[in-house]
Parts: structure tokens; C-alpha cells; sequence
């Protein structure tokens, strides 16, 4: 099994990557010091790729139609689909595994720059408790195109399970609620904690239920 030092929240709205350095956990910060990154992917007017530039601080709400056209968000909301999204300054199409994989990369660059000496050819990355098969695998796949050669996905209220789990007693029997009250989404699940095996008892959410402004 591969060493995996890194994971990643690939978020509707807003992504973040940490490095599991010495017991501890270190969020990396972008270019721009903030600990998380807009998941956004968009062609600026001199027709370069970019990750994480929103056209508007408002979400969209200001931008011109050109803007809009060549900048999308909340692209998650398309794994594992066929859909593809068109942007007309580069006269290209990708879908949402081959825009995840962009963002997926610059995510893996930042944690590169911060740290050259990292494993950054394996990842666990993050997904919501209820997506299906095909998209966890689409998931995957994006991770891959990324370059990371060993993915392993982790459904969100489990890494927020295991991560509270740390501090418990390991061989505690307890059943626990765990929401995760994202940008975009929202989602709760029922867990059962027992000798230190995680188990989703029921699940449930709103994909278009969230927090951002």
C-alpha cells in the first residue's frame, strides 16, 4: 500500500489540501495565504487556464455574460456525468472528471511549493456520503489525471468520524451525527463507532443546500 501523506477536501464550492507531516496536520495555504481554494476553473481574456478565480467576489452575481461563459463553479455537481461544459476563449470542452483533475492538480502543486519532499503521487481524497459508484470513480480518475497514482476515496462525515475518533477510546461503542455544511451542499449521516470500526448506519442531505455567501 502506498505511503499517503496527503489529503484533499475536493469541495463544491471551495477545496483544501493537507500534508500528514511528523503526527500532525499541516493545511497548506495557496499562492493568495488562504487555507482554502475556490473550485472554480476559468480562461482569463488572455486565454489561460485558471484555478480557484472567481470573475466576481459575489459569487458570480456581478459578472458579465463572458465571464460567466468562460469560468466554471460547483463543477462536482457534474462527476461522473457525460455533461460537458464548453469554453468559448479556447474553443474547448471538458467534463467535470477533466476540470476536478485541473483543480486537483494546481491543489497538488501548492502542496509541492510548501513541501518538495512530500509523497504527492498518492492522495486520499474526500466525497460526499451519498455519491454514487460512478462518480467516486470519476473521482478517482480526476485524482489520476492529477498525478496521483494511488487514490483512495473517503466519504466526508467518515474522515470527519475518524478524525474526532483519534482522541477516544478506541474501543468505545458509541453511535455518533455527523453533518458536513458545505458551500454548496449539505449532509448528515449516522455513524456507529465499535472496537474501532467505522460503520455508516443511514445517510442522508441536500445537494443544494449550502453555507456560501
Amino acid at each position: 500500500m502506498a505511503n499517503i501523506e496527503i489529503g484533499i477536501d475536493l469541495g463544491t464550492t471551495n477545496s483544501e489540501i493537507a500534508i500528514f507531516n511528523q503526527n500532525k496536520i499541516d493545511i497548506v495555504k495557496n499562492t493568495y495565504g488562504d487555507e482554502f481554494t475556490p473550485s472554480v476553473f476559468g480562461v482569463n481574456k488572455s486565454k489561460v487556464e485558471e484555478v480557484g478565480k472567481r470573475p466576481s467576489e459575489r459569487y458570480f452575481k456581478d459578472a458579465s455574460i463572458e465571464e460567466l461563459a468562460n469560468n466554471k463553479p460547483e463543477i462536482k455537481r457534474l462527476m461522473g456525468t457525460s455533461e460537458l461544459v464548453y469554453f468559448p476563449r479556447i474553443d474547448k470542452s471538458y467534463n467535470a472528471e477533466m476540470i476536478s483533475s485541473k483543480i486537483l492538480s494546481a491543489l497538488r502543486l501548492e502542496a509541492l511549493r510548501k513541501n518538495p519532499n512530500i509523497n504527492a503521487t498518492s492522495a486520499v481524497i474526500t466525497i460526499p456520503v451519498h455519491f454514487s459508484t460512478l462518480q467516486a470513480e470519476a473521482t478517482k480518475r480526476a485524482g489520476n489525471l492529477a498525478g496521483f497514482d494511488y487514490v483512495v476515496t473517503l466519504q466526508e462525515p467518515l474522515a470527519a468520524a475518524i478524525s474526532y475518533g483519534f482522541s477516544l477510546d478506541s474501543n468505545a461503542n458509541e453511535t455518533w451525527l455527523v453533518y458536513d455544511l458545505g458551500g454548496g451542499t449539505f449532509d448528515v449521516a449516522l455513524i456507529a463507532s465499535s472496537g474501532g470500526t467505522l460503520r455508516v448506519l443511514g445517510h442522508g442531505g441536500d445537494n443544494f443546500l449550502g453555507a456560501k455567501i
